[in-house]
């Protein structure tokens, strides 16, 4: 798990890292989130979107996110999720940004 870079090993690393990650994070808001793609089975979901997350007093993190889920016991669970910021292209003579 990289929040912030690096990678933790073991609930305890894991479990830590998160805690701290959510506190820096506790007054965030989304807004704006949309969805790119949803490929949904009957036991397996894949979900693309754009998440946008305003930070106080901090510039917002434009992140591309991937999850995927598992139906289990008639509920959904996201067992995966990718996150990495989301950059703007930059291909000389590219016109689609």
């Amino acid at each position: 798990m990289g929040a912030y870079g690096g990678h933790e090993r073991g609930w305890s690393l894991v479990g830590a890292r998160l805690s701290r990650v959510s506190d820096m994070k506790a007054a965030s808001k989304h807004h704006d989130d949309e969805v790119i793609s949803r490929i949904v089975g009957s036991d397996v979901a894949i979900i693309i979107e754009l998440e946008h997350i305003e930070n106080p007093g901090a510039q917002t993190d434009n992140l591309r996110v991937t999850h995927v889920a598992r139906c289990e016991d008639s509920s959904w669970r996201v067992f995966h999720r990718h996150a990495d910021p989301l950059m703007e292209t930059n291909i000389p003579g590219d016109k689609a940004q």
